[in-house]
């Protein structure tokens, strides 16, 4: 392994100035320049100081695909899970929101889409491949 000038916690501190990391992520990218205790050792630094903050990020993050991205329960959830977020910390953020909320955005999308002339099964595979279920489409 090739020896850095600056130790896991600058890197991490460097790496975290530019863009959010989740834990998992994080340590998959200093794990690449450094050994296990090292990076351990910093990323318990940077729990510590919240500056690591894997609820906070998933929060702020849910509220960008859902509001911003208007993206389903389904996407969102596989989002989260290859980021190496627990099931159950995904579940309960997204508790919070109702369905009525992935309700409008769906229509919010669809009548996008109508406006620009598209058919409805394109409407149906677009909605799909957004993370929207079958059932919550047919019932709209």
């Amino acid at each position: 392994m090739r020896t850095y000038k600056d130790n896991a916690k600058e890197y991490a501190l460097k790496l975290l100035k530019r863009k959010n990391y989740f834990i998992k992520e994080l340590y998959v990218k200093l794990k690449i320049r450094y050994q296990d205790d090292e990076v351990n050792e910093a990323i318990k630094d940077l729990i510590k100081t919240d500056l690591l903050n894997d609820k906070l990020l998933v929060e702020m993050k849910t509220y960008f695909l859902l509001h911003i991205k208007m993206y389903g329960k389904k996407y969102i959830v596989n989002y989260f899970l290859s980021k190496g977020i627990s099931l159950n910390l995904i579940n309960y953020i997204l508790y919070k929101y109702s369905n009525a909320v992935f309700i409008n955005n769906m229509n919010k999308i669809k009548k996008d889409l109508e406006r620009k002339g598209r058919s409805e099964e394109y409407i149906y595979n677009f909605l799909l491949r957004r993370g929207y279920s079958e059932e919550e489409i047919k019932s709209m």
